[in-house]
């Protein structure tokens, strides 16, 4: 379901909470960093962006799009478990 304050949200880089984590754009991360280390591309600031992300979270994702969901319940309505 998409929630118009969310996006809002997101689209001024405010953090937001989720599962008690507060939680920011992926891309507004790479690109206030690449803006504030310039000498930087911006490739190697989202490698390092990823790399600490996979640190912090061990991997686990946070959050998923709404289209995994529905891509699940597909699956699972066919009888297709994992």
């Amino acid at each position: 379901m998409h929630n118009p304050a969310a996006t809002a949200d997101v689209e001024t880089g405010t953090p937001q909470i989720i599962d008690g984590w507060v939680v920011v754009s992926h891309a507004q991360v790479v690109q206030r960093l690449t803006e504030r280390f310039p000498e930087h591309a911006p490739a190697v600031v989202e490698a390092i962006v990823d790399r600490e992300t996979e640190a912090f979270t061990g991997g686990r994702p946070l959050v998923v799009p709404i289209g995994v969901e529905e891509g699940a319940a597909e699956v699972l309505g066919r009888g297709q478990p994992a």
